[in-house]
């Protein structure tokens, strides 16, 4: 059994593992790669990643039978996180959809507050507690 460890946290993955994608679309390399080592430690193993909101289009368009949760980030050149998720709405209009994530360190602007009234399913501060990660990605999975 895994851990994560970061001061005096820790997170331990479930003995099974869970058979789901994840998109992870930031432009911080580094937070990507600490979001799949924590979602590896809980038990997940499939992971694709984006550095902008065009990429991410790109790879949700192409596996979007397969993702199951986008976690996203909301400052991002080329395409932010708002643009990102109002073009996921036009591609799943009439359809089922990811459950989408935003991790942001800027989770109380006007633009946040905008997308969740369009739909977005939850925002959590970046950065975030591990146990808050957790929780929430374990509900998010367990809800689609």
């Amino acid at each position: 059994m895994g851990e994560w460890k970061k001061g005096s946290t820790v997170v331990s993955a479930p003995a099974e593992q869970c058979q789901c994608t994840i998109l992870i679309i930031d432009d911080n390399d580094d937070l990507r790669g600490t979001f799949i080592d924590l979602l590896t430690l809980m038990g997940f193993r499939s992971f694709l990643e984006a550095r902008n909101g065009i990429e991410g289009v790109k790879v949700y368009v192409e596996h979007i039978d397969e993702i199951k949760l986008i976690i996203l980030d909301l400052e991002m050149p080329e395409m932010d996180g708002a643009a990102f998720f109002r073009e996921f709405l036009r591609i799943n209009q009439g359809r089922q959809r990811a459950k989408v994530l935003l991790a942001t360190g800027n989770f109380q602007c006007e633009v946040v507050k905008q997308l969740l009234k369009e739909g977005l399913d939850m925002v959590i501060p970046k950065p975030s507690p591990l146990e808050v990660i957790q929780k929430d990605v374990r509900e998010f999975i367990g809800s689609r």
